[in-house]
């Protein structure tokens, strides 16, 4: 039961590197307006304002995520009317990943670090040389850095394999894990979805699905280069035998992004295919980790 509108075969590591040339980039500390519908990272860290830690925010965070097509956010650059606590869960929740530097820590980068785990936002963990983190961090891979220009390059790194890298053996259930290269970013090309629930069922109103069973994923492939649009050819493909068959092209297509919605019973791999034959670009993503997964789609 895919619907197209609004919001495979082998793997291909070897077509998912970075590109050699980053994309132009703003100026320094130039604010970046806060559009919840386009994919971002939240950025976690001290708020001191030293030179270091601007270097390292503007100089290696904001263009490593945006080699990927992610702008990044802290949440002093996030609009705010509401209750604060609220306003960073909500950020993280929407979040694609986060990525969380603690160097200089304070307890507000831990509360909000703790929180990216707890609801499984993918998170890259840096911190500076010499640096130590909190012994319940201390089990999880931590970058160091010593520049900022050294935290660029490897923050590309791990973005690629921690963030947009689909991980975990495929599964009878799950035919299309693995089938699409297991990358959801292979240059110039990115491919991310929100995830949410549908409404209670109404038959009076001719709506027998509802959010006991079934979710809602708007998904989307867009390109990083603006001198490399998207062909016309894009095909979105969900599990064919456990799902209602939802393959098919999207309704939605610009020179820069072409948009799917398919309802789905749970979280499963999405592949998509960008152009056609051997020049064809496959994408892989993990419908688990996209923002709007909770426990609930999880376990089915």
């Amino acid at each position: 039961m895919g619907t197209a509108r609004r919001k495979p075969a082998a793997s291909q590591p070897e077509a998912s590197g970075v590109a050699d040339a980053a994309a132009p980039e703003p100026c320094a500390g130039a604010p970046v307006p806060f559009d919840p519908d386009e994919p971002y990272c939240f950025v976690i860290s001290s708020f001191a304002d030293t030179p270091e830690l601007r270097a390292v925010r503007h100089e290696a965070i904001a263009p490593a995520a945006r080699r990927f097509g992610f702008r990044s956010y802290r949440m002093d650059e996030l609009p705010s009317g509401g209750q604060m606590i609220d306003e960073i869960r909500d950020a993280i929740r929407g979040a694609d990943f986060v990525i969380a530097d603690l160097t200089h820590a304070r307890p507000n980068c831990y509360y909000e670090l703790g929180f990216a785990h707890a609801i499984g936002r993918p998170v890259v963990h840096v911190v500076r040389a010499g640096d130590d983190v909190h012994f319940d961090v201390q089990g999880f891979r931590v970058l160091r850095y010593a520049s900022a220009a050294e935290l660029r390059t490897h923050l590309e790194c791990f973005i690629l394999l921690d963030a947009l890298t689909v991980t975990g053996r495929t599964c009878v259930e799950d035919r299309n894990r693995g089938q699409f290269g297991r990358r959801a970013f292979v240059h110039p090309y990115l491919l991310s979805a929100r995830v949410e629930p549908l409404p209670p069922p109404d038959p009076a109103r001719g709506r027998e699905v509802g959010s006991q069973h079934w979710f809602r994923v708007h998904a989307c492939v867009r390109t990083v280069d603006p001198d490399r649009p998207l062909p016309s050819a894009i095909r979105f493909c969900h599990d064919p035998e456990t799902l209602s068959r939802a393959d098919g092209p999207p309704s939605a297509t610009t020179r820069t992004t072409a948009r799917c919605e398919v309802l789905v019973y749970g979280a499963y791999a999405l592949g998509a295919v960008v152009g056609e034959g051997a020049a064809a670009v496959r994408l892989e993503l993990d419908l688990a980790r996209v923002p709007g997964a909770n426990d609930t789609f999880r376990a089915r």
